[in-house]
């Protein structure tokens, strides 16, 4: 089994849709910005669906990045 990972965004609820007929897939989503998590805690849970409420990077070192809310509201990040 290859674990899948994902950026969290409203438009995974398609991916989420197809993995909650997958079997044994599991999805792996990061989202550390305040919609993206509350978005994510109104979802129906799924033991298959893991979520973590921070960012990941292409480095091996510890980093923190800011993050700052969109121009447009409507927007997640």
């Amino acid at each position: 089994m290859t674990p899948k990972f994902s950026h969290l965004s409203q438009e995974q609820r398609y991916q989420i849709e197809a993995l909650k007929n997958a079997g044994h897939s599991q999805l792996f989503c990061f989202g550390p910005t305040p919609k993206s998590i509350n978005w994510f805690k109104s979802q129906e849970k799924n033991e298959n669906i893991h979520f973590y409420e921070y960012g990941i990077s292409n480095t091996n070192e510890a980093e923190f990045m800011n993050f700052y809310l969109p121009l447009n509201s409507n927007h997640v990040s």
